[in-house]
Parts: C-alpha cells; sequence; structure tokens
C-alpha cells in the first residue's frame, strides 16, 4: 500500500499546489481568542521533545533559538505591549496563525531589502532597521523566494550585503513558515471530493485527518480497495505534508532514535496508512496533536491536552532511548546561568569603581565585589559544566563555548591571583573580565542567531583530544589574554599618573603580568604539541603550516621573546605590558582570525560579520600601544623627574 502510494508522487504534488487555494475559501476566518497559557500548558510543550539540528532537543530550545534567528531576541513582545517568552510565541504562531501574521516579528536590519523583493512602498513607512509582520510582507513572498533561491548560489565571499539581507530574511521566512502551518492539517481536515468520499463521512466536505485515516485503514484491512480510497489516501498525505516542517515523533522501532531520523507529521500519515509495527502509534499521536489544536480556545482545556501530547512524545522518545537529558536541558535554558553571570560581574564593576570614590566605605565594598566575582565565576562555570554533561564532551568545540572558557579560566586565574597578592587589581580585572567575556558571548550568540549546542564538526569528533587539546589551549588563551589586560592596568595607570609614586603598586602589577604570561606559554606550548599529536594520527602529518597551526605557533614564539626579553633585561614593567598587548593581538588571530580566513583544515569555525569586531579589537590594542608610546617618549625626552620606567624595578 505504501508504495503504491508513493508511485503516484505527481497527483500527489498537483493536489498539493491546489489543495491551500480550495482550503483558504472553506477555513473558517476566524480565529478563537488567545487564552493565557498556563504555566504547566508552557512546562509540558516545553519538553517536548525534537530532533533539529542533528540533535534532540527540547521544544523550548528550538522555539527559542527561531524566535532568535528571526526577531534577534529570545523574547517576544505583541502589539499590546504583552511580553512572552519564546515558548508562548511558539504556541501563539502555530495554534493562531492568523493572529500571528499581524505581529511584527521580522527584524530587518536594512530597508534596502524591501526594494529587492518590491516593497519600495512599504519601505517609505519604516525606519532602516525595523521590525515587520508576516502580514505586510506576504505581498513580496513570491519575488522573496525567488531572489532567495538565486542569492543562495552565489558564493558566500562574493554576496553582497543586500543579498546577504535577502537570504536572512527568506530564512527567517522559512522558518516561520514551518511552525505556522505545524497545525495546517488540523486546521483545514482533509478535503473530500466527490460523493462516494463524502458520502462515507456523512456528506461533509472536509473530514479530520485521524478521522479519514481510521477510514482508509479499515477499508484496507478488510481487503478492499474502492475508488475513493487512492485520491483519497492521497489528498491525507497532501494535507499532512503541509504540516512537515518540524521532526516531532521519535521512531518507536529504532534500537538509538537519537541518532536515527524523526517522523514529520506526514511520515506518520504514511505509515498509518502502511503496513508498519508502529502504525497505531502514530494515530495516536496525531490524534493527541488535533487534541492541542480543538483545545487551543479554551485554557483548561489546552492544559490538559498539553500534558497529554507531552507524555505521548515522552513515552514514544524514551521506548526508543532518546528522551535523554530534555529535562535537564530545560533545566539549563531556564537557569540562564551566563545572563544572570554577566549582570553579577557588570554589578561588581561598579561596585568596585565605588569603592575607589568612596575610601570610607572602601573595605565593605570590597567584600561586596569578592562575593559578587565568587558569585558571577561560579555561575558562569556551572552553566559551562551542564553544557558538558548535556553535550557529554569538553566544552571548547566551538567558538562560543571556547568564550565561555577562556572567560571561566581568566576570572579563575585572576581570583587566584587576587587571593594571594590583595593589591585588589587582580579583583577589579575578574569582574571586567567577566562581563567582558559574558556580553561577548551573548553578543557572539545573537550574531550566530542557532543553536550553541550542535553536533560536533567531524575534525573536532574526539573527546580525548578536545579534553587534551583544545582545552590546554584555550586555557592559554585565557592567561595570555589575562596577562594584556595586567599590561592595559599598568598603561593606563601609568598615562593617567594613577598612584604615581607607589613603586609597589607597579611592581606588583609587573609581578602578576610575568607570572600570567608564564602561565599562559606552559599551556601554549603544551597544547601546540599536543595538536601536532593529533594531526599526526587525524591527518598523517605532525605539522602542515596550516594557518591556525601558524597562529598557535606565533602566540608561543611571541611569548617566548617576551619572557626572554623580560629576563635580559631589556623589557621592564611598561615594555612588558606593551608587548603583552601585542600577544593578545596574535591570539585573537590565531583564535578567531584565522576562522575567518576560510582556509586550511582547521577553518571550521567561520562566523559571518565577526571581521568587523575583529578589526575593531585590532584598531583599539593598537591605538593603545600608540598613546602609551607617545606618553612614555614625553616623559623620556621632557620629563625634568626620572620616569616611572628609571624609577620602578620589578
Amino acid at each position: 500500500m505504501r508504495r503504491q502510494l508513493l508511485n503516484q508522487l505527481s497527483g500527489l504534488l498537483l493536489l498539493g499546489l491546489l489543495l491551500p487555494a480550495t482550503v483558504a475559501t472553506a477555513a473558517p476566518a476566524s480565529e478563537p481568542a488567545l487564552p493565557k497559557f498556563s504555566k504547566a500548558t508552557l512546562d509540558a510543550i516545553g519538553r517536548i521533545p525534537v530532533q533539529h539540528g542533528g540533535r534532540v532537543k527540547p521544544l523550548s530550545t528550538f522555539a527559542t533559538y527561531s524566535l532568535l534567528h528571526i526577531r534577534h531576541r529570545k523574547g517576544f513582545t505583541d502589539g499590546d505591549g504583552k511580553r512572552m517568552s519564546s515558548t508562548e510565541w511558539f504556541l501563539r504562531a502555530s495554534l493562531f496563525p492568523r493572529t500571528a501574521m499581524r505581529d511584527r516579528v521580522f527584524r530587518i536590519e536594512d530597508s534596502d531589502v524591501l526594494d529587492a523583493i518590491g516593497l519600495k512602498d512599504l519601505k517609505e513607512l519604516k525606519r532602516k532597521t525595523d521590525y515587520y509582520s508576516y502580514q505586510e510582507l506576504s505581498p513580496g513572498m513570491r519575488q522573496l523566494r525567488q531572489k532567495f533561491r538565486e542569492y543562495v548560489q552565489v558564493d558566500r565571499n562574493d554576496q553582497t550585503r543586500a543579498q546577504k539581507q535577502v537570504i536572512a530574511l527568506g530564512s527567517s521566512v522559512n522558518i516561520y513558515e514551518s511552525i505556522q502551518r505545524l497545525f495546517v492539517f488540523a486546521d483545514f481536515g482533509v478535503p473530500l471530493r466527490g460523493e462516494e468520499q463524502s458520502g462515507q463521512f456523512g456528506g461533509r466536505e472536509f473530514a479530520p485527518l485521524t478521522e479519514v485515516l481510521k477510514k482508509l485503514r479499515a477499508t484496507f484491512q478488510a481487503g478492499e480497495d474502492p475508488e475513493w480510497a487512492q485520491p483519497l489516501a492521497q489528498a491525507a498525505l497532501t494535507v499532512a505534508y503541509e504540516s512537515r516542517g518540524l521532526r516531532l515523533a521519535a521512531p518507536i522501532s529504532a534500537d538509538d532514535g537519537y541518532l536515527a531520523d524523526w517522523f514529520t507529521v506526514d511520515v506518520m500519515v504514511d505509515r498509518a496508512l502502511g503496513d508498519q509495527p508502529d502504525a497505531d502509534a502514530n494515530m495516536a499521536y496525531i490524534e493527541k496533536l488535533e487534541a492541542l489544536h480543538a483545545a487551543r480556545g479554551n485554557a483548561g482545556a489546552l492544559e490538559k491536552a498539553s500534558i497529554a501530547l507531552y507524555e505521548e512524545a515522552r513515552a514514544r522518545a524514551e521506548s526508543s532511548k532518546a528522551y535523554g537529558k530534555i529535562d535537564l536541558e530545560v533545566t539549563y535554558q531556564g537557569l540562564k546561568a551566563f545572563f544572570w553571570s554577566k549582570w553579577i560581574f557588570l554589578l561588581g564593576f561598579f561596585v568596585m569603581c565605588f569603592a575607589l570614590l568612596f575610601p570610607k566605605l572602601n573595605k565593605p565594598l570590597v567584600r561586596t565585589a569578592w562575593g559578587l566575582a565568587i558569585f558571577g565565576t561560579v555561575l558562569s562555570i556551572y552553566g559551562i559544566v551542564l553544557r558538558c554533561v548535556l553535550l557529554g564532551r569538553p566544552p571548547v568545540t566551538t567558538l562560543y563555548e571556547t568564550l565561555l572558557f577562556v572567560t571561566g579560566v581568566a576570572c579563575l586565574t585572576g581570583l587566584a591571583i587576587e587571593w594571594m597578592n590583595r593589591r585588589r587589581v587582580g579583583l577589579f580585572l575578574v569582574l571586567s573580565f567577566g562581563a567582558l567575556g559574558m556580553f561577548l558571548s551573548d553578543g557572539f550568540e545573537l550574531l550566530e542567531q542557532q543553536d550553541t549546542m550542535r553536533p560536533l564538526v567531524a575534525v573536532l569528533d574526539t573527546n580525548f583530544w578536545l579534553a587534551t587539546h583544545v582545552t590546554t589551549i584555550t586555557a592559554g588563551y585565557a592567561a595570555g589574554l589575562l596577562a594584556a589586560a595586567f599590561g592595559h592596568v599598568y598603561l593606563f595607570s601609568y598615562i593617567l599618573r594613577i598612584r604615581r609614586n607607589d613603586k609597589e603598586y607597579y611592581r606588583g602589577i609587573q609581578r602578576m603580568l610575568y607570572g600570567t604570561l608564564a602561565f599562559s606559554l606552559i599551556f601554549t606550548v603544551v597544547g601546540t604539541i599536543l595538536g601536532g599529536v593529533w594531526a599526526n594520527e587525524s591527518w598523517g602529518r605532525f605539522w602542515g603550516w596550516d594557518p591556525k597551526e601558524n597562529g598557535a605557533l606565533m602566540i608561543v614564539l611571541s611569548q617566548l621573546a617576551i619572557i626572554h626579553g623580560r629576563l635580559g633585561g631589556y623589557l621592564k614593567g611598561f615594555g612588558l605590558s606593551i608587548a603583552s598587548i601585542a600577544s593578545a593581538i596574535i591570539i585573537a588571530f590565531s583564535w578567531w582570525g584565522t576562522n575567518l580566513m576560510g582556509v586550511g583544515l582547521h577553518a571550521y569555525g567561520f562566523t559571518a560579520g565577526l571581521d568587523t569586531a575583529l578589526k575593531t579589537f585590532y584598531a583599539v590594542e593598537i591605538f593603545t600601544m600608540l598613546v602609551a608610546g607617545l606618553v612614555w617618549f614625553y616623559d623620556f625626552k621632557f620629563a625634568s623627574k626620572p620616569s616611572l620606567e628609571e624609577s620602578v624595578t620589578a
């Protein structure tokens, strides 16, 4: 039966083209009023396991990153000013698509995109960067799809800004429409053609999908094949095909449902019509989806239907050992460890600033800053550990994860230095570095606009080398950047004449910088050697002058040169600080810049839009060194007293 239906694909596609116009006129023009979604409803819907992006995840995670991609935010505010979570928005867009069509959810960065899709009149009513509803964009959808198909064929490096914006909008529309059409099969039902089909269902023009499936299965199982059955089966498949966007159901027969392809609605219908062992289970799942749609106008009924659907989805996933760590991921997403640690670090930074401004309150304020620094560090590391448990691998598999790891390592190192030194410089840098690192990771997530817990690329798919080479060299990055942060403190203190006569203050910064740099050198050398061993195992050569390999070597050589210069007396406090900042530029190039080159075996982390941020970092650091150099030159040539460099020795 299944093969016979698939062989008639041409008829199915033809019906698929005709169906939307037919059902649009027959379907009701209004929707029930939006109820207030209860906490239990949102929790049940959010915990439904789905397969997306190569892994099984909670539906709440899928909704979060779908909304982030479309709106560049993880939350949504409707026209009445009501704020809602991504799960609430998902229910709104899928169960109430006509209402959601008026929501201004699409963020367009450049209104020139509207010219490309034939909406010039709409452009005149909007700001250059603004939000648009699906309803507002609908007149240009046909042209948008044409442009999208055309521009995605252009090499990424050759795409213009306008083309990239059109591709981004087209991708957002595709995601939105897959959510919007999730319950099309339940909203419209199956169209009944002719008196024979209609007569089987009491003379109706449409019938619920599950009712049609039960009728067809009973007919086929009885050995009958009347003329109305095959076209009706094709219509049922076509209706289900309209709702194919999300892999909702785990394959019960799979030994490992996490790896096997999960079922969309159309696949469940196909299997329900055929002689498949999971036909009844697929029917039951579709019934639960229909019940959820039917209950959408009543908050109490919707809660019960949501819980029933979640229990059905969980049972299916558990039967194929695919439910996994769904509940833990929901906890991780709800905790928002990195979001809160960002603000905790920032609060601690301002507390330290007040401690400098109000000496009488210095002691209680510094203690408060200590508490905030420890709390922020522990919270961020707890978030990293949760990610490790969820993914089953070290926390350094993507550029986003290395940002978190570098921030965590730098904060731990800074706290240790402050505990030993007690000069409050380390504490100040922990709070500054922590806030900056968390803000950067948040910005990078916004830049990528996709789930940050993705399957590994092939080159990284080994936990042993991730736990040795990548973790070690990333710890070296962290220490090297922290050393540069101490260098900044030294230079800013020098430029602004802070504690000019306190030689011990400057000696302390020198010692902290030097110790951190030595710590970084150990990890970068060991990490680079381990990387060569991994390369030899994976690619058959220890060294290949790959950009990433060259970057790692540049870090090692620069740090060796700095330490030799320090030991030989050529670099003192000022020179050591300048050199540490130059080394930070090399670290940034090796860490991020080599990925933007798009060449080499290590080019697995390209992120569009990162080039400008990296060049800005280079420019700021070079400007800092130039200003400090000019101040030093002025002191050396024109100052009547000995310069700080002459009077302070470490």
